[in-house]
């Protein structure tokens, strides 16, 4: 007698008690104990033991229950079968969503060491997106996408994290002189063009 088949499952088994009734029956006994397995490695080490016990059963091909059935010993192989793949598979993509999560947080990680802190403040800094998305020197769909694709990659020296919608929201209030810092900076940055 096996761990999960008892000498009376051998024996149907080996008579080729093919019943429908008989085959729910085994097939409901493995489902509650996988059910009652919270590991999934757990559960295929339980179907494996089940495969390996049912394998080494002897089965006659020459008589059965019902000959509209298939042997008992097949149809429940089968089954273990497809069970095992389908856990299988659940394990691989859990595995592939945790992969996936590390690396969305790998991203993040990349994200801020590689932000370029900039001198300006963030009402400075969005006066001159802005300017760049109206006089069309910058292209995107809408301001809103010029603000949120640069933004992120930016900090200054009060601020790590940038809020993108705070700063374009900003860049409609701006303060005169924030206007007239970010015209310095540009003036600026002309005269080093001028040099090159």
């Amino acid at each position: 007698m096996g761990i999960f088949f008892s000498l009376l499952d051998e024996r149907l088994i080996n008579l080729n008690f093919n019943s429908a009734d008989y085959y729910s029956y085994i097939i409901t006994r493995i489902a509650t104990h996988l059910t009652a397995k919270n590991q999934k490695s757990g559960k295929l080490g339980f179907l494996l033991i089940v495969f390996k016990e049912l394998n080494q059963m002897e089965t006659s091909e020459k008589i059965c229950f019902d000959p509209c059935q298939s042997n008992i010993k097949v149809s429940v192989t089968n089954w273990i079968k497809y069970e095992t793949e389908y856990i299988e598979k659940s394990i691989e993509l859990n595995i592939g969503q945790k992969e996936m999560t590390v690396s969305k947080e790998e991203l993040q990680h990349d994200l801020l060491k590689e932000k370029v802190e900039c001198i300006l403040s963030t009402d400075q800094i969005g006066l001159i997106l802005r300017a760049g998305d109206e006089s069309r020197i910058l292209k995107a769909k809408s301001m809103n996408q010029v603000f949120k694709s640069i933004v992120p990659y930016l900090s200054t020296s009060q601020k790590r994290d940038l809020s993108y919608k705070s700063m374009r929201s900003k860049s409609y209030t701006a303060e005169e002189r924030d206007k007239e810092i970010a015209i310095k900076t540009l003036e600026r940055i002309i005269k080093h063009i001028q040099q090159y």
